[in-house]
């Protein structure tokens, strides 16, 4: 099912599509990480536009911010995962995914 996206011109709406949007960008991206050792960071400005004397950002980093932009910028590859942790993840992962399934979501 292919889906047309189109700009949102009502705040409200807005605020909704944001919200649901970035949660599936950090599901997915947190998917990729976990399953293919993608080292990434994601930072998403919110879309509240009200002035504020600090940036409210969210964030998504893997292994952590530092390694994957000190990484980037002196070219060299982060650490790899940690094996333990992801020995405890992945597990975890596999069970919600097969809750999902059965809850037909």
């Amino acid at each position: 099912r292919r889906v047309v996206k189109k700009k949102v011109e009502t705040k409200g709406q807005l605020s909704i599509t944001f919200g649901k949007r970035c949660k599936d960008l950090f599901i997915e991206a947190s998917e990729l990480s976990l399953l293919y050792d993608v080292k990434l960071v994601i930072l998403v400005e919110p879309i509240n536009k009200k002035k504020r004397k600090r940036k409210e950002l969210y964030s998504l980093e893997h292994p952590s911010f530092d390694a994957v932009y000190e990484g980037f910028l002196n070219g060299v590859v982060p650490p790899d995962v940690d094996v333990k942790m992801k020995n405890i993840m992945m597990p975890l992962y596999e069970e919600c995914k097969l809750m999902e399934r059965k809850m037909g979501t």
